[in-house]
């Protein structure tokens, strides 16, 4: 039987990584352990140029999904220490809800320069999300998920899901929906 190779993540491991700039090691621990436990080992890291060493040296398909674990903080701390295109980087991957749940907490200054770095539709998305109550259904919910339409076929339906599932914030849950989008 083949033994299974399973990582083990560790906090000490992880801050020698980023005092040493040991890309290799770092990339490893974003690629192999859980986004929430690297966020907390962050979230203890008094230095912020160490933050902007990781977010400019690591993959932003890592980064983002780590970024929305920080401390309101920590965010601003990296927004406004980070160049534009850094930032577009990391909010293309974040979800329009934890933009919106991010930016709410901002000074005004910084939500603009968030909302500039996010395309047309995504800002237009955020906006909308924004604009509901907070705590209120609307403020909570997402605008990533998989439609399916009712004459779909098991084929099509695979092929839609297939196709949408990077941009969805989850696949727990599928709606189907008729012509009139009911």
């Amino acid at each position: 039987m083949e033994e299974m190779n399973v990582f083990e993540y560790s906090e000490e491991e992880f801050l020698n990584a980023i005092r040493k700039r040991d890309v290799i090691s770092l990339r490893k621990i974003f690629e192999e352990a859980n986004i929430v436990d690297i966020a907390e080992t962050l979230n203890s890291i008094d230095d912020i140029d160490e933050y902007i060493f990781i977010f400019k040296t690591i993959p932003s398909e890592y980064t983002s999904e780590v970024f929305a674990y920080l401390d309101s903080s920590s965010q601003e701390d990296i927004v406004n220490k980070i160049n534009s295109d850094q930032l577009e980087k990391i909010l293309v991957n974040l979800y329009n809800d934890d933009i919106a749940d991010f930016i709410q907490e901002l000074p005004a200054n910084l939500t603009n320069r968030i909302l500039k770095a996010c395309d047309k539709e995504k800002r237009d998305k955020v906006n909308q999300l924004l604009s509901y109550k907070e705590d209120s259904a609307g403020s909570i919910m997402t605008t990533e998920y998989i439609v399916l339409r009712e004459n779909d076929t098991m084929d099509m339906a695979l092929d839609r899901i297939k196709k949408n599932a990077q941009k969805a914030e989850t696949l727990s849950y599928l709606f189907v929906t008729d012509d009139k989008r009911t």
